[in-house]
């Protein structure tokens, strides 16, 4: 429903009024809302791309959203070498498909690793982080 016609930011309003096949209308009803055609964006601060670390708590982040309201920020956690994702207590398979986590805070996100029961990080071991976001308007990033 994009388009030069369509803003962000823009109030509209539309109209329904039914008609039945004998030509009979019934009171039409109206709806109001306003168009947000932006998705948020979000960014990891902590790990930096391609510096090791030897330990690892706490995934940090920010997000924002140019217009409208961040809703939610999701973090997929996953192995390289295996490919297996982080379901916040072990690795599983999930055959390649993001195991979304989420996240505490929005502007300013994070998620803790809980190694207390097993050992999310090896030594010399690759993993890459994903993150999405959503917004009131469930767009997604």
């Amino acid at each position: 429903m994009s388009g030069p016609w369509w803003g962000t930011g823009k109030t509209y309003y539309t109209q329904v009024k039914p008609e039945d096949k004998a030509g009979n209308t019934f009171s039409f009803s109206t709806i109001t809302f306003i168009a947000d055609f932006t998705t948020p964006e979000a960014k990891l601060t902590k790990p930096k791309d391609g510096q090791k670390y030897d330990q690892m708590g706490q995934i940090t982040g920010t997000a924002n959203d140019s217009f409208g309201e961040l809703s939610k920020v999701y973090i997929d956690i996953k192995r390289q070498e295996d490919n297996y994702r982080w379901n916040s207590s072990t690795w599983v398979d999930t055959e390649n498909t993001p195991y979304w986590l989420l996240t505490t805070g929005l502007s300013s996100w994070s998620y803790t690793v809980d190694e207390s029961t097993t050992t999310c990080w090896e030594p010399n071991k690759y993993y890459t982080c994903l993150l999405y976001t959503s917004d009131a308007a469930d767009e997604l990033d």
